[in-house]
């Protein structure tokens, strides 16, 4: 009897092959699912009997002959009227409507089968249901009809699929291929999947342990488990293994700790849905700060899309992703107790990340804080080693100060830290309200002026007249000077910008080019704002200084100053903005005016 799909078959195919999956491979998949579902459905008829999928791979007479694949499972089967119902109705599943739990089963939407047609023009299949006395051949053709007959009962239940690969991508699926493809889609299957080629002995592919779930002796006898699973799962040796699970248990799995890690890595973990694999690049089912872990769950509760190579992004999948990243931090903070050596070293290779999770969950913060290290002018440090060196914790955000104080410090013997990044920065933040007594300090180049000496009274009259030819130069960029004794006296000058300063710098912009409401802004700031912005700190200890102490002639001198200040400025970090660009200029034409005068 010949039919008709219920359906522009040409249209789903396009469809199918286009826009739904990803690659034509995924025929297997498909194939492989709908034999386990099958299964599924008669063990829960019957727990006894022995599952079994297996998969033929059949070689053409000659090279001009086409392959043939066949799957063959021994589950449930398919009455006649469920043939005619479910396999030819988009949306339609037999699994709807047998009675029996369809929770347990991996597909959802009845159009597994029509994958095939993005390899073939025509599907065979056999099936015998376990509640007839008969058995059905049933053939759908890439043209949209389809036609079935009765045949004498089978030896036992179960359904056969036949697929002749087309000739344009039959060399795309050898059976090597085929064989590559039933491991990595159902290696962690439950049901045994079997494989054979030109009726040679089968064998077995998915005899791989699962170890997710599993109970184990001790932490070493987990640990070794657990990563040789790894190194199967991603062939990549890690440093530590975590098992994780949500709280009802529905998602479970084991998150390996990487030996290294880059910030920009995109996230990479194996996802199985209810053991079949949906995906090995799943970045969305940890949180973003896991990008240290490689890890493999399977799970029972996520939605698939209609493709099953991803989940929805619902309430389901963020509820998950918190309960998994808790997960993972509850064992390390476990580890604080059981295995502080192996928290140590995963901490050493993976600080970011770490602290990343403190800064949001203050009871971890407190468990991982003594292993944190940060940058500090003395090399990475601990807290526990940055209070032993000095009771307060002096601190800076801004990078070109940090650069500044840097070379001073040394010699002052003071011990900076440095939170130029956001993370540290925001962990500083915690840290100090977590501890209300220790004492913190923020400091700038101009805290280090006090910390400088002082001149004698011989040694200010002594440069008198430069710091009055430097004041009249300095105020023209807006800045103040002032003189000290400092260390180490290869550094003539340091320069302090205050904020209003740097963000005048920053702001340097061609007003006519500005919008017209922050161009209003703009030249209120400018109009508005002090008229010292910045201060030059002069070392009397640097031989320049003091040769420069000595000049008499004030126009020359004014330079050298001037010249002193774009040092100090450039070597802040900061770029010269347009007025002090045209002052330096102006100041190298005086120098040569001054050289041809002589």
């Amino acid at each position: 009897m010949q039919q008709n799909f219920q359906v522009d078959l040409e249209g789903i195919i396009d469809l199918l092959s286009n826009h739904l999956y990803s690659s034509d491979q995924v025929f297997v998949r498909e194939l492989l699912q709908n034999g386990v579902d099958a299964i599924t459905a008669r063990r829960q008829m019957d727990d006894d009997f022995l599952p079994r999928v297996e998969v033929s791979y059949i070689h053409g007479d000659d090279e001009a002959a086409d392959n043939q694949v066949v799957f063959e499972d021994n589950g449930v089967g398919l009455t006649e009227e469920e043939v005619h119902d479910f396999l030819t109705k988009i949306g339609s599943s037999i699994k709807r409507q047998k009675s029996v739990d369809r929770s347990s089963f991996i597909g959802q939407f009845g159009i597994g089968l029509l994958s095939c047609f993005m390899v073939t023009k025509r599907i065979v299949m056999i099936t015998q249901s376990v509640d007839t006395d008969y058995s059905l051949k049933w053939t759908g053709e890439a043209n949209g009809t389809y036609h079935y007959e009765l045949q004498a009962k089978r030896s036992s239940p179960g359904t056969s699929v036949y697929v002749v690969l087309n000739e344009e991508v039959k060399f795309d699926f050898p059976a090597s291929k085929i064989k590559e493809l039933l491991q990595y889609y159902g290696g962690l299957l439950a049901v045994p999947i079997y494989f054979s080629e030109d009726g040679n002995a089968s064998e077995r592919l998915n005899f791989q342990l699962n170890p997710m779930g599993q109970k184990f002796e001790d932490f070493e006898e987990e640990q070794k488990v657990l990563l040789d699973f790894g190194t199967e799962q991603f062939a990549e040796n890690f440093l530590a293994a975590i098992p994780v699970r949500t709280a009802g248990g529905r998602t479970q799995g084991v998150a390996f700790i990487k030996r290294n890690a880059h910030l920009v890595q995109q996230q990479s973990n194996k996802v199985y849905l209810k053991q079949m694999l949906v995906a090995d690049d799943i970045d969305n089912i940890l949180p973003k700060w896991a990008f240290f872990i490689k890890a493999v769950f399977n799970t029972t509760s996520l939605q698939p899309t209609a493709s099953r190579e991803r989940f929805y992004q619902n309430e389901d999948l963020e509820k998950t992703r918190r309960q998994l990243g808790r997960a993972i931090r509850n064992q390390l903070m476990k580890w604080h107790r059981s295995q502080p050596i192996l928290l140590k070293r995963v901490i050493e290779a993976h600080e970011r990340s770490i602290k990343e999770m403190a800064e949001q969950d203050e009871a971890f913060l407190k468990i991982v804080l003594p292993y944190l290290t940060f940058p500090t002018t003395k090399g990475q440090l601990t807290l526990a080693e940055i209070r032993k060196h000095d009771a307060v914790i002096r601190y800076v955000y801004e990078l070109e100060e940090y650069q500044q104080i840097r070379s001073l410090v040394g010699a002052q013997d003071l011990l900076i830290v440095k939170t130029r990044y956001g993370n540290d920065r925001n962990l500083f933040n915690e840290i100090k309200e977590l501890y209300p007594d220790w004492e913190f300090r923020a400091v700038d180049v101009q805290e280090l002026f006090h910390q400088f000496e002082e001149l004698n009274a011989e040694e200010c009259e002594a440069f008198e007249f430069f710091l009055d030819v430097a004041a009249d130069e300095l105020i023209k960029l807006k800045c103040d000077g002032m003189i000290r004794k400092f260390d180490p006296d290869h550094i003539p000058t340091v320069c302090y910008l205050s904020p209003e300063a740097r963000w005048d710098r920053s702001s340097d912009l061609d007003s006519d080019n500005l919008p017209e409401l922050w161009n209003q802004l703009y030249e209120r700031f400018n109009t508005t704002s002090v008229s010292v912005l910045s201060r030059l700190c002069f070392n009397f200890n640097n031989p320049t200084i003091q040769r420069l102490s000595r000049l008499d002639d004030p126009k020359l001198l004014a330079l050298y100053i001037r010249f002193l200040y774009f040092q100090a400025i450039l070597l802040g970090n900061y770029a010269l903005n347009k007025d002090e660009l045209q002052l330096f200029g102006q100041g190298i034409l005086a120098m040569i005016d001054l050289h041809e005068e002589k």
